[in-house]
């Protein structure tokens, strides 16, 4: 038997870990870890606004929003009043459960990778979630 030890002193943690956002249908919680807000250039206190494309159901884009948009606010997590690590989120439970139902995903949470590139449409930069990682494969 070879034995490999899982402790304090073994476990890196992972500093390289890809842009994603963390989706949980009940709570509508869309959590945005530090590399995505990076690439979407975002932080608490700003909007962005997810996009449907209405041809392919199963591809979704996040974008930016202006401040005065309708746009969903981004809020840092938070203990004792101060910032806590370096994920921020926002919360909309129909949009969650839209993104899922779309691409026919059953579980109550699920995690995307974000695109690294833009898709540009004049001025605006919509990042692509690469939803084809939740869709499930029965």
């Amino acid at each position: 038997m070879k034995l490999k030890t899982f402790d304090n002193s073994s476990n890196v943690f992972r500093r390289d870990s890809p842009a994603a956002i963390s989706i949980n249908v009940t709570a509508g919680l869309f959590t945005i870890n530090k590399k995505a807000t990076e690439i979407l250039q975002i932080e608490a206190g700003n909007k962005v606004v997810l996009h449907q494309d209405e041809d392919e159901l199963g591809d979704w884009y996040i974008e930016k929003a202006d401040q005065d948009a309708a746009g969903f606010e981004i809020r840092s997590k938070t203990k004792n009043g101060k910032p806590e690590g370096g994920g921020i989120y926002f919360n909309n439970t129909p949009t969650a459960r839209a993104i899922f139902e779309s691409v026919e995903y059953p579980y109550q949470s699920g995690r995307i990778l974000l695109a690294g590139e833009p898709t540009e449409i004049g001025e605006r930069k919509l990042y692509a979630l690469l939803t084809d990682g939740l869709k499930n494969e029965e």
